[in-house]
């Protein structure tokens, strides 16, 4: 832009031909403008976005949680929350390596974005081996089938030939606490959390590798959950 003023004030001074600068000017706002948003969009998706999967991070899981909870509050239509977190991910990690860790945190994330594809649907990293999946208008029965299909995507995946590239996952499996929040339960962000959170605790004492569903009123972890 200072270029543009400038050349306008040489021209007039040295070539007495006037340019006026007003429409570069406006053209070079506008592309500046422009770069500027796309920065901030990119820097804002960056912000709220795991870095190794490239899902949502905790951040974001929040907020879409606490809007998602108004909303089914709102239309009356059930929300469904499943957390989950691989088996024994710490004896992965020191067995096999980080690379081998890094490389089953993105084999689960891949599995689950393909079991959750509505565009309201959210997939989160939540911090180490702990992920979460945000299913709106799914009711208990379809949060269950879809926990049950996770489970035979990693049985699967545990059957394909490890060590053929640097990328590929070892074996693993993950155990599931689903909680779905109904009509009339006043419920907030962190008490939905907490009852999927519970049902996972449950899932893990009882053996790993299996969902859990959180089921009736709160109460001590481990007492109202039920198998899958």
């Amino acid at each position: 832009m200072a270029g543009t003023l400038v050349l306008s004030v040489a021209l007039l001074r040295f070539g007495h031909v006037w340019f006026s600068p007003v429409p570069a000017l406006l053209v070079l706002a506008l592309g500046a403008s422009l770069w500027i948003y796309r920065l901030l969009r990119q820097t804002h998706k960056q912000a709220q976005s795991d870095a190794l999967t490239g899902l949502a991070n905790r951040t974001r899981f929040d907020q879409a949680l606490d809007q998602e909870l108004r909303m089914a509050r709102r239309s009356g239509q059930p929300l469904s929350l499943l957390v989950m977190d691989i088996d024994h991910f710490k004896q992965l990690n020191d067995s096999q390596g980080h690379a081998a860790g890094d490389a089953a945190l993105k084999a689960l994330g891949r599995i689950l974005r393909s079991r959750a594809r509505r565009p309201r649907d959210l997939v989160a990293r939540l911090g180490g081996d702990e992920f979460a999946v945000l299913l709106p208008e799914t009711s208990a029965q379809a949060a269950a089938t879809i926990a049950t299909t996770l489970h035979v995507d990693l049985a699967n995946l545990g059957r394909k030939p490890h060590g053929t590239n640097a990328g590929s996952a070892p074996p693993f499996t993950a155990s599931i606490g689903i909680h779905t929040h109904m009509t009339g339960d006043d419920a907030g962000p962190e008490d939905v959390f907490d009852r999927a959170d519970a049902a996972l605790y449950r899932a893990k004492q009882t053996g790993r590798n299996r969902s859990v569903s959180h089921t009736g009123e709160p109460a001590p972890v481990g007492t109202s959950a039920t198998r899958v």
